[in-house]
């Protein structure tokens, strides 16, 4: 499978050098639309099987002329538009700093708009969608500067301290890339730099209320030696995690050198094909090699009920202490609420030593 990512022909306010953002929608020019012939000529031999398009003008023309030649079929994916430049849009780009618009390290906000985070995204979910769909086809996606950017990170990585990411995205540049599939379907690895946005995007498309600091915090964990972050792949594309700590400080097993397992969870889309099950073995294998005990905390609520049933068929036991509540133990008839703080603890022997 391929993905073929191009930015849409020229439009007027391109011409006149101003912010063309998500609100944006102006159709293409004289040279946009010869722009988008041209582009159309280069693809023709590429075997493409379908496109998908951003509902602006100008994505959706350019799409149009391309399949002038390629003739199939193009569906129209909202989250691909561009990213919303609020009060910058339509004005000058010598107004803005449009290079620290563009790096993600900066993340720099845009008046009543979107950072540079929020539309990568919401373009890593759709894309997430579109490999899924379209799998074993080549896909050519039509959109915009800062979501053919986007598509970069997704396939290339997210930028580290001091690589260029500010790289302009001129109208009509195309970009290849394949989408790999690991052979054994499921790899447990080190978590990276470009997992955060994958996992925070996924979590958040289906329905999560989180944020990128719950990975970042375990990155800088791992970083430090403090915990191994892992990521399970499956087909080639982060599907869980789990981290393993080799100490905890709070909660039922505080400073006893116990290690734990903390925040482990399988992406629903990718549940009941043994991800879980594999990211628990490697993280009790991890544990075995510090103790032979190994301990963790599990919410309550009914978010937690598949994590809660996949612990208890590995063989994990309360620790006898009742509920924590916000790290207290929540006393006997003392009030609480079911939320994400109200946790049994649970430990599990591994070996004997």
């Amino acid at each position: 499978m391929k993905i073929f990512a191009v930015r849409h022909g020229q439009t007027d306010l391109n011409a006149e050098n101003r912010v063309q953002g998500g609100r944006s929608d102006l159709p293409l020019n004289s040279k946009g639309r010869e722009q988008a012939h041209m582009l159309a000529d280069e693809l023709s031999s590429c075997g493409i099987d379908v496109i998908v398009t951003s509902t602006r003008k100008r994505a959706e023309e350019t799409a149009q002329i391309i399949n002038e030649r390629l003739n199939v079929e193009i569906i129209k994916e909202p989250r691909l538009i561009e990213r919303d430049f609020g009060d910058f849009e339509g004005g000058p780009v010598s107004e803005v700093d449009i290079l620290s618009l563009r790096r993600w390290r900066d993340n720099a906000p845009t008046p009543n708009g979107e950072t540079i985070r929020e539309t990568a995204y919401r373009v890593f979910a759709a894309l997430d969608e579109i490999i899924k769909r379209f799998d074993g086809q080549n896909v050519l996606i039509v959109a915009h500067g800062h979501v053919v950017r986007s598509i970069l990170w997704y396939f290339n990585g997210l930028p580290k301290d001091g690589e260029d990411d500010g790289a302009e995205i001129g109208n009509c540049a195309v970009y290849e890339f394949d989408v790999k599939k690991d052979a054994s379907g499921i790899n447990i690895r080190n978590m990276t730099d470009s997992d955060v946005a994958i996992l925070t995007a996924a979590e958040l498309a289906q329905g999560w209320h989180i944020s990128e600091d719950k990975f970042l915090q375990r990155l800088r964990d791992a970083k430090s030696e403090k915990c191994v972050a892992l990521v399970a792949e499956y087909d080639g594309q982060p599907a869980g995690y789990v981290n393993v700590y080799f100490q905890v400080n709070t909660g039922a097993f505080a400073n006893q050198n116990l290690p734990a397992i903390v925040d482990f969870g399988v992406l629903e889309k990718h549940r009941h094909r043994g991800i879980g099950t594999a990211l628990m073995d490697m993280a009790e294998k991890l544990a075995g090699e510090h103790s032979d005990t190994v301990v963790l905390g599990v919410g309550l609520h009914s978010g937690y009920g598949a994590a809660q049933g996949i612990y208890v068929k590995r063989g994990y036991i309360p620790d006898g202490t009742g509920v924590w509540y916000q790290d207290r133990v929540c006393e006997p008839y003392s009030g609480c609420c079911n939320d994400d703080d109200l946790i049994i603890y649970m430990s599990k022997k591994l070996r004997k030593r």
